[in-house]
């Protein structure tokens, strides 16, 4: 799957099932459906959880099967994703508006035979795409005023710039999606462009590679060419962290990479740009402290 489309309909289908995320959902009682005229749909994680924040979660009349977060929403009816749509769900639901991030061309000629209002908000660049996000949404479901949405993004902002680190010497960091099991063949890291590179650069590292496209392939040459300072390992919702950081560490061993330092984060939002990227930030900024305390 296209790690773009992925970010758009908030699913990387192999992270996510390694990760726990999808079968690790909380459930609560069923909660009461919201009228059929506000009923609203929103097809990403990050949408589902900025609007949330908002104050609009009792316009969410179901969430898709990749939501994490709140626990108030996942007792929400499923809705499957924007390239796993649960059409028959959706007529019965009858909602009034659907919002997507990115084109769907199934949803989109649904929406029209349907006669449901289609609305597009794509906050899944970089940070400032999500703070954009936020207020495109805050427009679109609310007064058009977006006053909730400058409170939402200032509090946001002020949040990140308590987090922000200076470093003389920043050290280079590695974020890692996915590689082959149990070794670190097939590697698909982070590039440049997108909103988690720039938390790196806010909690004080100097995020690679500095080319390429946003989400990318990594050869073992390359890595070895140029290794990182530190390696994190993005594994939302994983489980048995301590043995997997173990684990991790070891195949830096097997290739001579001791200089490396190496991390797994497991907070479940860390793949998801929206209104809890300070918490993803502070994760980052954690490893990276650990890592400069753990280094002889």
């Amino acid at each position: 799957m296209n790690i773009v489309r992925w970010l758009r309909c908030g699913v990387l289908a192999p992270l996510l099932i390694a990760g726990g995320l999808v079968s690790g959902c909380a459930r609560d009682s069923s909660p009461p459906t919201p009228p059929p005229a506000d009923r609203v749909l929103l097809f990403a994680p990050n949408l589902n959880e900025a609007a949330w924040v908002l104050g609009y979660g009792d316009r969410i009349a179901a969430v898709t099967d990749y939501c994490v977060w709140p626990p108030e929403l996942l007792a929400r009816p499923r809705l499957g994703g924007i390239l796993n749509p649960n059409l028959e769900r959706i007529v019965a639901l009858a909602p009034k508006l659907m919002v997507l991030q990115g084109e769907s061309a199934t949803l989109r000629n649904f929406a029209r035979r349907e006669q449901i209002s289609l609305a597009f908000v794509n906050m899944d660049r970089d940070v400032e795409s999500i703070f954009e996000g936020i207020l495109a949404l805050d427009r679109l479901l609310g007064d058009g005023t977006a006053t909730r949405g400058r409170s939402v993004v200032d509090s946001l902002r002020r949040r990140l710039d308590r987090l922000r680190v200076a470093s003389a010497v920043p050290p280079k960091v590695l974020l890692i999606l996915g590689h082959a099991p149990g070794s670190l063949d097939k590697l698909l890291v982070v590039g440049p462009g997108g909103y988690l590179q720039d938390l790196v650069r806010l909690v004080g590292g100097d995020p690679i590679p500095t080319d390429g496209p946003t989400y990318r392939p990594l050869t073992l040459e390359a890595l070895v060419a140029h290794p990182p300072d530190l390696a994190l390992d993005l594994r939302p919702g994983g489980r048995s962290i301590e043995e997997d950081r173990r684990e991790f560490e070891s195949w830096w061993h097997r290739l001579h990479l001791d200089h490396t330092r190496t991390d797994i984060i497991d907070f479940d939002g860390i793949l998801i740009p929206g209104p809890r990227i300070d918490q993803s930030a502070a994760a980052l900024r954690d490893a990276i402290f650990r890592a400069g305390r753990d280094r002889p």
